[in-house]
C-alpha cells in the first residue's frame, strides 16, 4: 500500500494534514509518514523525504509536545533516507532549514525556540558540520550565525537570499535576528561582492523603515551604516590599490 501511494493525490493530501489544526490529525499524519518511511525501500522514500523535510520544521514548536517530539525524530529519519541522485537537493534544502531553524531559535516561544536548536543540530550532523555541532552542544548562541557562515564560505550569498523573507516574520524576535545575520553575512561576502547582491540586501534592510517595531527599525538603520561604512572602506582599498600599481 505504501509503494502504490508514492506520488499519488492521497499522499498530497496527507502532506496537509500536517497543517490541519486538530492535533490529533497532525499526530496521525506524522505517524503515517513514520511507518511509510519504515516500510519503504531507501530509493522509494528518498522522493518523500524530499516532499517532508521543509515540512516538518514548522511542528517543531507545536503546542503538543508529542507532536513537537515525533516531527523531530521523523526529520532525522527523513535525512537519513535521500539516497545518492538526490543527495545534493536533499542537502540545498537542509541549508535552507538550517538558516529558519537558526532564526527561530530566536522565537519568542521558549519551546519553539529549544526544538529549533534540536533541529539545527540534526541538520548540522546530516550536512557533517563539526565546528557548528560543537558550538550548538556548548549553547554558544552568539555564535551560530557566524559559524554557519564560515561552515561554507562559498555559499554567503545563498544565506543572504534565504534569509530576506524573515525580514517580515509575524514574530518581532525573528526579525531582528534576520536583520543581525543579514549583517554578518554582508561582511562575509569578501573583497568584491556582487553589486546585485548589496543592492538586494541594502533595499530589503530598507524596506524595514516601515516595520512597526521601533527596535527594528533601529536595527536595520545600524546595520545600514556599518555596510555603507565598509563599502567606503572597499572603495578607498581600491582607490589606493589603483594609485600603487599606476606609481
Amino acid at each position: 500500500m505504501a509503494r502504490e501511494m508514492r506520488g499519488s493525490s492521497l499522499l498530497e493530501s496527507i502532506l496537509t494534514c500536517l497543517k490541519d489544526p486538530s492535533t490529533d490529525v497532525r499526530m496521525k499524519a506524522l505517524l503515517f509518514f513514520r511507518t511509510m518511511m519504515g516500510q519503504l525501500k531507501r530509493k522509494e522514500a528518498s522522493p518523500i523525504a524530499l516532499l517532508l523535510v521543509e515540512k516538518l520544521p514548522a511542528l517543531f514548536g507545536d503546542e503538543s509536545s508529542q507532536v513537537q517530539e515525533l516531527s523531530l525524530r521523523l526529520f532525522e529519519d527523513t535525512l537519513k533516507a535521500a539516497v545518492r541522485r538526490d543527495k545534493a537537493e536533499m542537502k540545498d534544502a537542509t541549508r535552507r532549514v538550517a538558516l529558519s531553524l537558526f532564526l527561530h531559535m530566536n522565537a519568542e516561544s521558549r519551546s519553539m525556540a529549544e526544538a529549533s536548536g534540536k533541529g539545527l543540530l540534526i541538520c548540522a550532523k546530516f550536512l557533517g558540520w563539526r565546528k557548528l555541532k560543537r558550538v550548538i552542544k556548548k549553547k554558544r548562541t552568539w555564535l551560530i550565525g557566524e559559524t554557519l557562515l564560515k561552515q561554507e564560505r562559498s555559499r554567503v550569498e545563498d544565506y543572504l537570499y534565504f534569509s530576506l523573507p524573515y525580514l517580515w516574520d509575524s514574530q518581532t524576535s525573528v526579525r531582528l535576528e534576520a536583520i543581525r545575520f543579514m549583517g554578518t553575512a554582508a561582511q562575509h561576502l569578501g573583497r568584491n561582492p556582487s553589486q546585485r547582491t548589496m543592492e538586494v540586501v541594502w533595499d530589503a534592510l530598507k524596506r524595514c523603515d516601515d516595520d512597526l517595531d521601533a527596535s527594528v527599525r533601529s536595527l536595520a538603520g545600524q546595520t545600514l551604516r556599518i555596510l555603507q561604512t565598509v563599502r567606503e572602506l572597499e572603495r578607498s582599498r581600491r582607490s589606493f590599490r589603483g594609485l600603487c600599481f599606476s606609481c
